[in-house]
């Protein structure tokens, strides 16, 4: 009997495990929020009202670094479709991980 292994991916990943590319990254960082006091080009809040840093995608050290999420995660069926990927704080899409919870937001602002 054949059992179906479980693959594990990275965070902040494709669903197969690869890296976004530069016009997917642009797409999802579209879809934060502009602040009101900083440049919106360089600075904007994920759903959770924490401020990333465009140039800090990826910075696990940065206190504004960000990574691309699959609002439903990839072990639950999720694509990487632009409609089901939202840029998350690297804390937040840590924290948030395969849940549907809504429960994830670690940083606010």
């Amino acid at each position: 009997m054949r059992t179906k292994q479980r693959l594990t991916r990275n965070p902040n990943t494709t669903r197969h495990g690869g890296p976004f590319s530069t016009e997917t990254r642009v797409a999802v960082w579209n879809k934060a929020t502009p602040t009101f006091f900083l440049d919106p080009a360089l600075y904007r809040k994920d759903a959770c009202g924490a401020t990333i840093e465009w140039a800090a995608y990826g910075d696990t050290n940065s206190n504004h670094g960000w990574e691309i999420d699959h609002v439903n995660p990839v072990s639950n069926g999720g694509t990487d479709d632009l409609w089901n990927l939202q840029p998350l704080h690297w804390r937040n899409n840590r924290n948030k991980g395969d849940s549907l919870s809504p429960r994830y937001c670690v940083v606010t602002n």
